[in-house]
């Protein structure tokens, strides 16, 4: 793509599609299109199938799309590619959303009544059962069969969305769960039963199947299928193809070339991965779609928007009811989270959320690699954070959580902690960076402090909270490797901490014991291999030309750094002591009393 600096109108840009008006855009002859119908015959071959994506990935735009063609065929839909591949009869599609399965005292009468609505509008109405005082207006067993029966001669299209709803709504109260799982498995139930069904789709954000609710037997699912994951989402490709006249007006708006500006895109809103081979990475359409409308309204002040927000309250809400199911997130950078397949099909286990289950249905995580199967056979596969927004995210809801506050009280997206210690390491400023930690660490939760080999995951959740931070690794202990490492443009800062009893035990293990830690040799040969630690992001590329080691010693009874030292290749700096104003005493009386009852539980 060429590189262009020069200003350029919006106005000859098309409007670009919003999620709840899309319906009616597709009608629009001026509308925009990344045009992915080619796989719509494919997918209507397969016959009865469920498809899992998180929200913002367009399930809804393609089931008004596969209803369009089968009512009325491709002719409102000429020069997508479906209007030269589509060679179906028209149909009546019963179109049925379930949105409204919340609770369970309405979830039966709910359900009943969205599929009267969806066979009123597909013209399959039932008029008798309509009567005010008819019993079987909220008995779906009655009701189901009376549409089966009316189904039993004409074929139909069967679409479902928000399948998952009724039990998302209910991740916090198992009886409940269970209770809307049951009426869930009398429709699906209903629905492998009909025998006149021309095509089916299933969709919604999350997925659960067990003994209960056998989802699996009888329909297909392709959620994990190579063939379809592209299906919905970008793919880098079609982003650079599709959206070309956007790119080269919206670069010089935020003072970008196109190539930084693509750059920056990729790092921030790239990486969705679900197919079981880990071969198709994708961007979320919503996303896209809402940064780029800034340049067709001509906005002020552009920005890199983030719309996953609606998350932080759910994310810090189950993690705060499950601390134990959801302690993985803290190792998460070390090697991501592995799992099984037969995990990935469970949301609820013993009553209690699967952490990866949630997080990957609702696209924080991404599957990243195939791994060998388990001894029983069973395939594994290894995921991670899906971009540095997503991490960004999980790291301030952590950090609320540790902080014992509700997001954004504490820590903000606005937060540069992780900026200001990268910056304070890099000009050797050791009182700044002392001072920026032992604020955070003297805020955190007693309870939180678990065992020494925690603090220094601990203390690389401050570097996480900046995305333009480049990356962070947090690494097995080997010879002459740091605990965890930051690269920030072409510098990695090799961070290694040490733990001691307390404050006075310092005259024995003091920073400058660290240094065998920190291997000169070890660090000068990774920079002659050309060390780097991001793959994508703003620093994917940009190998590393310098290091410094970075020394921190934590007195285990005030959890406070209490010194700091830097060194380099060919210098030790002078050990930086920590000394406490006396009015604003940070390892207090009340402090050394929760430790002492810390130490209590804990010993």
């Amino acid at each position: 793509m060429s590189e262009s600096t020069s200003d350029e109108p919006s106005v000859n840009l098309k409007r670009l599609p919003s999620g709840g008006s899309y319906r009616y855009e597709l009608y629009d002859p001026n509308r925009f299109w990344v045009d992915k119908t080619y796989l719509i015959p494919k997918l209507i071959a397969q016959g009865r199938v469920i498809l899992t994506r998180p929200k913002c990935f367009g399930k809804t735009v393609l089931l008004f799309l596969i209803e369009e063609l089968f009512r009325h065929g491709p002719d409102k839909l000429q020069g997508l590619a479906v209007a030269k591949l589509w060679h179906e009869e028209p149909c009546p599609v019963v179109r049925i959303n379930l949105y409204s399965l919340y609770e369970p005292e309405t979830c039966e009468a709910n359900l009943c009544r969205a599929l009267r609505a969806a066979f009123h509008d597909a013209g399959l109405e039932l008029m008798d059962l309509y009567a005010q005082d008819a019993p079987e207006q909220d008995n779906f067993a009655t009701l189901s069969a009376h549409y089966a029966d009316l189904m039993q001669n004409k074929p139909v299209v069967v679409l479902v969305d928000n399948w998952f709803k009724g039990l998302a709504h209910q991740m916090y109260d198992p009886a409940a769960f269970d209770a809307n799982k049951r009426v869930l498995a009398q429709f699906f139930a209903w629905l492998k039963g009909l025998t006149n069904v021309k095509f089916m789709l299933v969709t919604a954000c999350g997925f659960h199947e067990d003994d209960e609710l056998p989802l699996t037997d009888g329909l297909r699912d392709i959620s994990m299928d190579p063939e379809f994951a592209p299906l919905l989402g970008y793919t880098q490709a079609e982003l650079e193809s599709a959206y070309a006249p956007y790119i080269k007006v919206a670069a010089p708006r935020m003072g970008l070339t196109q190539s930084e500006l693509l750059a920056q895109i990729q790092h921030r809103y790239y990486g969705f991965c679900f197919d079981r081979e880990a071969s198709c990475q994708l961007y979320d359409p919503f996303t896209i779609n809402d940064f780029f409308r800034q340049f067709v309204n001509w906005l002020d002040q552009p920005y890199f928007r983030y719309l996953w927000r609606h998350l932080d309250q759910t994310l810090f809400e189950i993690i705060e009811r499950y601390p134990q199911r959801f302690a993985f997130l803290e190792l998460m950078s070390l090697q991501g989270v592995v799992v099984s397949a037969n995990e990935l099909k469970l949301f609820m286990r013993e009553g209690q959320v699967v952490g990866p289950t949630l997080l990957l249905q609702s696209g924080i995580l991404s599957i990243r690699a195939a791994l060998p199967p388990d001894a029983a056979g069973i395939p594994r596969y290894r995921l991670d954070y899906t971009n540095a927004l997503m991490a960004q995210m999980v790291n301030i809801v952590l950090c609320n959580f540790l902080l014992g506050k509700q997001p954004a009280a504490r820590v903000s997206y606005s937060t540069d902690w992780g900026s200001l210690l990268t910056r304070a390491a890099l000009q050797h400023n050791l009182p700044q960076l002392l001072l920026l930690c032992n604020y955070y660490l003297s805020h955190i939760e007693w309870e939180h402090w678990y065992y020494p080999d925690h603090y220094a995951q601990l203390l690389s959740l401050l570097w996480r909270l900046d995305p333009e931070r480049g990356a962070v690794r947090d690494l097995e202990p080997t010879a002459g490797r740091a605990d965890f490492e930051v690269q920030s443009g072409t510098t990695l800062i090799a961070v290694e901490l040490q733990v001691v009893a307390n404050a006075t035990s310092l005259a024995a293990p003091s920073a400058a014991a660290c240094k065998p830690r920190l291997s000169a040799a070890y660090y000068d040969q990774l920079l002659a291999q050309g060390y780097s630690l991001d793959a994508v992001g703003p620093n994917a590329g940009t190998k590393v030309s310098a290091w410094l080691g970075l020394v921190l010693v934590m007195a285990e009874e005030t959890h406070q750094v209490c010194q700091v030292q830097v060194i380099t290749s060919d210098s030790v700096s002078e050990v930086v002591t920590y000394q406490p104003d006396s009015d604003s005493e940070l390892w207090s009386a009340y402090d050394l009393a929760q430790y002492a009852a810390w130490r209590a539980r804990h010993s």
